[in-house]
């Protein structure tokens, strides 16, 4: 009983691990921060671009570990046998990782709201987009 929360706890350990190894290649590639690499002088307007980027990094990590719980409790849905505990850990699994999304994407929507109403961005631009106009 205790080698299988071991054993299921590295598993999970790793498997997070890798999807976000993954996600820190993709962001050194994206230019995460946009000012200070050719010599410029950073704005706040660039502060608040730095922010939306990271709040855009951590949903695509968001995205990669619901879908990697969500593919977990198919599959423990798939061995439980007929076992109604494994298969309601499953089912938990699974809901607790639509829940996990439905809040990740909940809160990005008001937070970019805000940021776009920070930055005083015109409200013709779709709302996950900030264009500065503060001097």
């Amino acid at each position: 009983m205790v080698k299988s929360k071991i054993f299921k706890s590295v598993t999970t350990a790793v498997f997070i691990f890798l999807i976000l190894a993954a996600n820190f290649s993709l962001v050194f590639g994206a230019g995460l921060v946009p000012c200070g690499d050719s010599g410029d002088n950073c704005t706040v307007c660039d502060f608040f671009v730095l922010v939306k980027n990271i709040i855009n990094w951590m949903i695509n990590v968001s995205f990669a570990l619901a879908g990697g719980f969500i593919a977990w409790g198919a599959f423990d849905i798939m061995i439980a046998g007929g076992d109604e505990k494994k298969m309601t850990a499953g089912r938990e699994k699974i809901t607790t990782a639509v829940i996990g999304l439905a809040i990740v994407l909940g809160a990005w929507l008001i937070v970019g709201t805000v940021m776009q109403i920070l930055s005083g961005s015109p409200s013709v631009l779709p709302w996950s987009t900030i264009q500065c106009n503060i001097k």
